[in-house]
């Protein structure tokens, strides 16, 4: 059987090895569809990979995110407790003067 007479939508498959070529009529245009065992087991392992390699990259984008999230919150808290800190001492500081004062004037 030649291309030409081959008719429309029967395809026409051969094989050598792992090597698969099908050939189909559309009309007035020819279909070649080639495969090969191995090449597509080579685009698995790939996909397969890059679908490691986007599951580590999210992961470590969130890790970064909360990464950054907390050194954002970290500040603030550290200077409310030094102000605190700050506080007390000033507050202290004036209560002790005054007890101080009152027990040395008598």
């Amino acid at each position: 059987m030649s291309l030409p007479d081959l008719p429309d939508g029967l395809p026409l498959s051969m094989h050598n090895g792992r090597a698969t070529v099908t050939v189909e009529r559309d009309g007035d245009s020819l279909i070649v569809t080639a495969t090969c065992d191995s090449l597509e087991r080579q685009i698995e392992i790939v996909e397969e990979e890059l679908w490691h390699t986007k599951q580590q990259a999210e992961a470590y984008r969130s890790q970064l995110e909360e990464s950054v999230k907390q050194r954002s919150n970290g500040v603030w808290p550290t200077l409310k407790w030094l102000f605190a800190g700050i506080a007390a001492g000033v507050v202290l500081t004036i209560t002790t003067t005054k007890i101080y004062g009152s027990i040395r004037r008598r």
